[in-house]
Protein backbone atom coordinates (compact mmCIF):
# COMPACT_ATOMS: atom_id res chain seq x y z
CA UNK A 1 0.00 0.00 0.00
CA UNK A 2 2.84 2.36 0.83
CA UNK A 3 4.52 1.63 -2.51
CA UNK A 4 1.26 2.16 -4.41
CA UNK A 5 0.73 5.49 -2.66
CA UNK A 6 4.24 6.69 -3.48
CA UNK A 7 3.90 5.64 -7.13
CA UNK A 8 0.53 7.39 -7.41
CA UNK A 9 1.92 10.57 -5.84
CA UNK A 10 4.71 10.44 -8.44
CA UNK A 11 2.11 10.65 -11.20
CA UNK A 12 1.93 6.99 -12.18
CA UNK A 13 -1.27 5.03 -12.70
CA UNK A 14 -1.53 2.32 -10.06
CA UNK A 15 -3.84 -0.67 -9.61
CA UNK A 16 -3.73 -2.53 -6.29
CA UNK A 17 -5.17 -6.03 -6.30
CA UNK A 18 -6.35 -7.76 -3.14
CA UNK A 19 -7.21 -11.43 -2.74
CA UNK A 20 -10.08 -10.59 -0.38
CA UNK A 21 -12.85 -8.03 -0.11
CA UNK A 22 -10.80 -5.91 2.30
CA UNK A 23 -7.33 -4.42 2.36
CA UNK A 24 -4.65 -5.46 4.81
CA UNK A 25 -3.62 -8.89 3.62
CA UNK A 26 -3.06 -11.19 6.55
CA UNK A 27 -3.26 -8.39 9.11
CA UNK A 28 -6.72 -8.57 10.63
CA UNK A 29 -8.17 -8.04 14.11
CA UNK A 30 -11.42 -9.65 15.25
CA UNK A 31 -13.29 -7.91 18.06
CA UNK A 32 -14.55 -10.28 20.74
CA UNK A 33 -16.60 -9.37 23.84
CA UNK A 34 -14.76 -11.95 25.95
CA UNK A 35 -11.18 -10.93 25.21
CA UNK A 36 -11.66 -7.44 23.66
CA UNK A 37 -9.72 -8.21 20.47
CA UNK A 38 -7.88 -11.08 18.82
CA UNK A 39 -5.27 -10.68 16.10
CA UNK A 40 -5.88 -13.52 13.66
CA UNK A 41 -3.34 -12.53 11.05
CA UNK A 42 -0.20 -10.51 11.39
CA UNK A 43 0.36 -10.17 15.09
CA UNK A 44 1.34 -6.52 15.11
CA UNK A 45 3.08 -3.68 13.31
CA UNK A 46 6.33 -2.99 15.11
CA UNK A 47 7.96 0.38 15.73
CA UNK A 48 10.55 -0.21 12.99
CA UNK A 49 7.86 -0.60 10.33
CA UNK A 50 7.69 3.15 9.84
CA UNK A 51 6.25 3.15 6.31
CA UNK A 52 3.08 1.29 7.21
CA UNK A 53 2.75 3.26 10.46
CA UNK A 54 3.04 6.52 8.51
CA UNK A 55 0.44 5.33 5.99
CA UNK A 56 -1.93 4.29 8.79
CA UNK A 57 -1.57 7.73 10.36
CA UNK A 58 -2.17 9.51 7.04
CA UNK A 59 -5.31 7.43 6.44
CA UNK A 60 -6.60 8.00 9.97
CA UNK A 61 -6.39 4.31 10.88
CA UNK A 62 -6.42 3.74 14.62
CA UNK A 63 -3.32 2.10 16.07
CA UNK A 64 -2.78 1.01 19.63
CA UNK A 65 0.05 -0.24 21.75
CA UNK A 66 0.08 -3.92 22.60
CA UNK A 67 -0.70 -4.48 26.26
CA UNK A 68 1.55 -7.29 27.42
CA UNK A 69 -0.14 -7.36 30.83
CA UNK A 70 -3.42 -8.73 29.48
CA UNK A 71 -4.17 -12.43 29.46
CA UNK A 72 -3.42 -14.44 26.32
CA UNK A 73 -6.07 -16.45 24.53
CA UNK A 74 -5.07 -19.98 23.50
CA UNK A 75 -7.44 -21.66 21.06
CA UNK A 76 -6.83 -25.38 20.61
CA UNK A 77 -8.97 -28.40 19.77
CA UNK A 78 -12.08 -26.25 19.45
CA UNK A 79 -11.81 -24.69 22.91
CA UNK A 80 -10.63 -21.30 24.16
CA UNK A 81 -8.37 -21.08 27.20
CA UNK A 82 -7.29 -17.85 28.90
CA UNK A 83 -3.62 -17.95 29.88
CA UNK A 84 -1.93 -15.59 32.29
CA UNK A 85 1.60 -16.63 31.38
CA UNK A 86 3.59 -17.17 28.19
CA UNK A 87 3.12 -20.96 28.35
CA UNK A 88 0.19 -23.02 29.61
CA UNK A 89 0.58 -24.22 33.19
CA UNK A 90 1.16 -27.91 33.79
CA UNK A 91 1.48 -30.26 36.71
CA UNK A 92 3.99 -32.38 34.77
CA UNK A 93 7.64 -31.59 35.69
CA UNK A 94 8.81 -32.91 32.31
CA UNK A 95 6.91 -30.09 30.64
CA UNK A 96 9.02 -27.60 32.58
CA UNK A 97 12.16 -29.42 31.46
CA UNK A 98 10.95 -28.96 27.89
CA UNK A 99 10.41 -25.24 28.54
CA UNK A 100 13.92 -24.98 29.94
CA UNK A 101 15.35 -26.81 26.93
CA UNK A 102 13.42 -24.51 24.60
CA UNK A 103 14.85 -21.34 26.19
CA UNK A 104 18.38 -22.78 26.28
CA UNK A 105 18.08 -23.59 22.57
CA UNK A 106 16.82 -20.08 21.81
CA UNK A 107 19.74 -18.59 23.76
CA UNK A 108 22.20 -20.81 21.90
CA UNK A 109 20.75 -19.85 18.51
CA UNK A 110 20.83 -16.19 19.51
CA UNK A 111 24.58 -16.41 20.07
CA UNK A 112 25.00 -17.64 16.49
CA UNK A 113 23.37 -14.54 14.99
CA UNK A 114 25.80 -12.12 13.38
CA UNK A 115 24.83 -8.73 14.83
CA UNK A 116 26.82 -6.35 12.62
Amino acid sequence: MSAAKLLFESGLSVVVLEARDRVGGRTFTVRNHQVKYVDVGGAYVGPTQNRILRLAKELGIETYKVNVREATLLYTKGKSHIMHDIFPSSWNPFIYLDYNNFWRTVDKLGKEVYWE
